[in-house]
């Protein structure tokens, strides 16, 4: 059964007078309980950035605008060709179901809870609130980052309350080597290397993203777990 990626407005209601708890791990046993996944993670993520694509005009340097301009239209039709690819692997790659269940799954090694599927029968319910994340880079030369910002909480359904609250804001450079591409582009990607990638290259890329947003995810609450222990 897919992952229940939306956010539902039922848990948002249940849950609104506990949301001032941050951190009551210590509190609970995972050992017999069952936790569902609840996401809410844009199904399509952010790739480079507005400054791969700067072509402001400077007066008092107006052959150099002129050359940055041309420039700019240049690597903003790479880029876009790269985006239809990009776009092409995301056809394969479901990122935010990836996401939402290696979260879970990775999770549930630290607190040894039962992973299921539907939330209105779990005893608990992990929600990932995903802001923004994405390969992103501030030059067209620069590495690029996997980037993310969430907000996650750990439910208690049954008592209705927040059990554990986490902000998390995160980047860390994307691995050439991680996704199979070897040392073609050195130890790491640039935005013109990612542009460069064809589709199949592009969904290793896209697994990798959602590996890495899963891992940060699971590392914030089993960190947590273990200082309350």
């Amino acid at each position: 059964m897919p992952i229940r990626l939306l956010f539902l407005p039922l848990l948002a209601a249940l849950f609104a007078a506990g949301c001032g708890a941050s951190h009551q791990l210590d509190d609970y046993r995972f050992d017999d309980a069952t936790v569902a996944v609840v996401a809410n993670i844009p199904p399509r993520p952010a790739v480079f950035t507005d400054a791969l694509f700067d072509a402001r005009l400077d007066p008092d340097d107006p052959l150099g605008s002129v050359f940055r301009a041309g420039t700019a239209l240049a690597k903003h039709a790479e880029a876009r060709r790269a985006q239809q690819r990009m776009d092409s692997a995301l056809a394969y790659v479901d990122v935010a179901e990836r996401t939402a269940r290696r979260a879970l799954h990775e999770s549930a090694r630290t607190l040894g809870y039962r992973p299921v599927d539907d939330p209105a029968h779990a005893d608990f319910i992990l929600d990932l609130r995903v802001a923004d994340y994405g390969l992103v880079a501030d030059s067209w030369d620069a590495v690029v980052y996997f980037e993310v910002e969430a907000e996650l909480r750990l439910l208690d359904r049954r008592g209705r309350r927040t059990i554990w609250k986490q902000r998390i804001r995160e980047a860390e450079p994307a691995s050439v080597a991680a996704v199979g591409l070897g040392t073609t582009f050195g130890n790491v990607y640039t935005a013109v290397a990612l542009s460069r990638l064809s589709v199949e290259e592009m969904a290793h890329a896209l697994e990798d993203l959602a590996d890495f947003t899963a891992d940060r995810f699971a590392g914030a609450l089993r960190h947590d777990y273990y200082a309350a222990r």
